[in-house]
């Protein structure tokens, strides 16, 4: 079964063991479930975390089962967090995961090949494609102005062409 990133652990907060988590998913709860979340993409590690406060952005403030100082906390950082495919929630029909854009065909209105997607990355400002053409790779705001459509069923992705490309 294929594992799903959906967080990983940052840093320490305070001196009580608790951890800032940074979610890559919308709904926090599936980090926060019973049955705990993997540490690996292949290994039955888990970590089980309980929910503290919100802090900024996309980061939450949890405490991990088993870790009560900030030492422990520590040697967590940059643990990644996983949950089984499966497990995601449906979703409806005019969405999708990022995860589903890879391997996708970008394309101008006119139908001009601008590349493969390989996946999609965020250094910040927004969320950026990341696109193959030839043995090129480069980046296009995945926002408007510049995304028209996503065709699921086709696989295709249509992008109004930046004028640097």
């Amino acid at each position: 079964m294929k594992r799903i990133l959906i967080g990983s652990i940052t840093t320490a907060h305070g001196v009580r063991g608790d951890v800032k988590v940074r979610c890559m998913i919308e709904d926090t709860d599936l980090l926060l479930r019973p049955e705990g979340v993997f540490t690996s993409q292949s290994k039955p590690d888990r970590v089980f975390l309980t929910y503290k406060n919100d802090l900024k952005g996309d980061v939450i403030v949890c405490t991990v089962k088993g870790v009560t100082d900030r030492n422990a906390a520590e040697r967590l950082r940059g643990t990644s967090l996983y949950i089984e495919e499966a497990d995601l929630p449906a979703l409806d029909e005019d969405t999708i995961y990022m995860r589903e854009l890879e391997g996708m065909e970008a394309v101008t209105p006119e139908g001009k090949a601008l590349g493969t997607v390989l996946g999609v990355r965020n250094y910040g400002a927004s969320d950026l494609l990341e696109l193959r053409r030839g043995a090129e790779n480069y980046f296009i705001p995945f926002c408007a102005p510049y995304l028209v459509n996503v065709d699921k069923a086709a696989r295709r992705i249509t992008i109004n062409e930046p004028e640097v490309l």
